[in-house]
């Protein structure tokens, strides 16, 4: 929907799945979106470049989050949430079936 707006598919899928669980990874959207991942990867460090992200290290894994200082953050959040409600239900609902959480051990799936 706003792929040829931000320049492709990977910038979108970032943007969308960042907007939906605030914080994300390179081969967590990969796998979710179906992107390869030196593409999701790339595209993380433009965002991170422009300032729109900042990026730490948990463990192994480099985080992907908003940066709470850009200056145009919360407008720009408002966009998104109009192209995340505009997105057909097929599509919306995948972002809802990602669970996030820990689950209980010995509970089952």
């Amino acid at each position: 929907m706003i792929d040829k707006l931000f320049g492709g598919k990977s910038a979108e899928a970032v943007l969308l799945f960042v907007y939906a669980f605030d914080e994300g990874y390179a081969s967590e959207i990969s796998s979710f979106s179906g992107i390869a991942l030196n593409v999701i990867q790339k595209q993380l460090l433009k965002f991170e470049d422009a300032g729109l992200f900042v990026s730490m290290n948990k463990g192994k894994t480099r985080m992907f989050m908003w940066n709470p200082i850009y200056y145009f953050l919360n407008e720009f959040k408002e966009f998104l949430k109009k192209v995340f409600l505009a997105l057909p239900e097929s599509e919306m609902k995948k972002y809802y079936e990602l669970r996030k959480r820990p689950r209980k051990g010995d509970k089952e799936l």
